[in-house]
């Protein structure tokens, strides 16, 4: 018999589908992709004040509505900052903003910094297996206004995360942000349970369940 290991539940069934019916496949396992959830943690004391959005990365990220969702927000509210962290030759998705600082190359206790510095994750996404950035801020107690697509599910909800559709307008999760930014007590109780989610993401919460698999394996 074979054996893989998943990280997504989809993947068994499209991995079926590719080698067809010769390919035994005895068991499946689904164990999500963990992060350091000790490390990565909601800061001590008040946050400074401002309407900071973060957002991280650019694996699978959609830059263009990002850029569309910042103008729109800046159209409204000048006062709303977006963090763009990313590779430089990525800048240029932002030229003309005026409400953007750009960073990149940042350590992760920096990188850690600016996320208990944010508001919110603002990502808006082409596609998504797992998402390192989803899962660092929510640790950080960050609420996300993220797109509704791949695995997102997995790993968050609609108690922790405004879920926008693939393929809705850049009005879509610019209204999100905007209605997260003006209820503080909204805000505050998804980044509660933001850090809470993704506890259950922590490598000591999944670690064990690579032994479970490892013993299923030698029974």
């Amino acid at each position: 018999s074979c054996f893989f290991f998943f990280k997504q539940k989809t993947a068994y069934d499209v991995l079926r589908s590719l080698v067809g019916s010769e390919m035994c496949i005895r068991d499946r396992f689904l164990i999500p992709h963990p992060i350091d959830a000790g490390f990565f943690s909601p800061g001590e004391g008040a946050k400074a004040p401002g309407r900071t959005c973060i957002f991280v990365g650019q694996w699978l990220r959609d830059f263009d509505m990002m850029r569309r969702v910042i103008a729109s927000v800046g159209a409204r509210d000048r006062g709303v900052r977006f963090v763009i962290v990313t590779f430089p030759s990525r800048f240029r998705h932002f030229e003309g903003l005026g409400n953007v600082v750009l960073k990149s190359g940042v350590p992760d206790e920096e990188l850690r910094a600016l996320y208990r510095g944010a508001d919110l994750l603002v990502l808006p996404l082409e596609d998504c297996t797992f998402n390192n950035a989803l899962l660092e801020a929510m640790a950080c107690g960050l609420p996300a206004v993220v797109t509704d697509i791949g695995g997102v599910r997995d790993y968050t909800d609609p108690s922790c995360a405004v879920l926008a559709a693939k393929g809705g307008g850049p009005g879509e999760m610019a209204e999100a942000v905007l209605a997260l930014l003006d209820d503080d007590r909204r805000r505050s109780e998804m980044g509660r349970r933001a850090r809470e989610r993704a506890l259950l993401f922590h490598w000591a919460a999944v670690a064990p369940r690579f032994m479970e698999m490892y013993r299923a394996r030698s029974e």
